[in-house]
């Protein structure tokens, strides 16, 4: 999902350590990597595992975007769990499904704290 913020006049750098902090509060490991208008942060669930999501905050302080990215391999494995349920594959679709319905949940909440914590910064 993409929300386009216009006129807000937020710290960018600010929104991303708050955003990191938020994925780490519960449990997630995060990467920043930092360009020019654009922050993207890495969720992981554990070091060893690859990313199961990405937020990519891009744009200038007064206009900006925030994208809720899920990963591409984790939607290959919600795919590929119910195509081996044909094989026996079953407890391939039930961790496929577990991890949708914790992405779900995981987006939700973020875009809830993303709302409260702009609407606090516009307050300054």
């Amino acid at each position: 999902m993409r929300v386009d913020y216009s006129h807000k006049n937020v710290d960018l750098s600010l929104l991303a350590t708050y955003t990191e902090a938020f994925f780490k509060n519960k449990g997630y490991i995060t990467e920043k990597l930092e360009s020019e208008n654009r922050i993207t942060i890495m969720v992981k669930r554990n070091e060893v595992s690859g990313p199961i999501c990405a937020v990519r905050i891009e744009g200038t302080s007064n206009n900006f975007t925030i994208d809720f990215i899920w990963e591409e391999s984790v939607r290959k494995r919600i795919i590929l769990g119910s195509l081996t349920t044909l094989f026996g594959g079953g407890i391939l679709i039930l961790r496929g499904l577990q991890l949708k319905e914790e992405l779900e949940k995981l987006e939700r909440d973020f875009w809830v704290y993303i709302q409260e914590l702009i609407a606090t910064f516009e307050k300054r």
